[in-house]
């Protein structure tokens, strides 16, 4: 597992924050993150007189296939 440090750009200032970068499987990646809502300018939801509201921090997970996209790439290629 790698740990990763980046900087989102979203409405707002942007904010630096952690990357954990972990390899499932050759060219196969899993990214997380905690991205806080606040520390770009954004509200955090609220409704019905603030009896019902969303957590600042929002989990952000993602995964990248590297080989399934130079497959694509080469086929596009061969192809075309």
């Amino acid at each position: 597992m790698t740990d990763w440090s980046a900087q989102l750009d979203l409405p707002g200032d942007p904010a630096d924050g952690a990357m954990r970068v972990c390899e499932l499987a050759p060219a196969r990646y899993r990214a997380t993150a905690v991205v806080s809502q606040s520390a770009h300018g954004i509200k955090p939801y609220s409704a019905r007189l603030g009896t019902l509201k969303l957590r600042d921090d929002v989990p952000v997970e993602l995964e990248l296939d590297l080989a399934a996209e130079r497959t694509a790439i080469d086929g596009h290629r061969t192809n075309g």
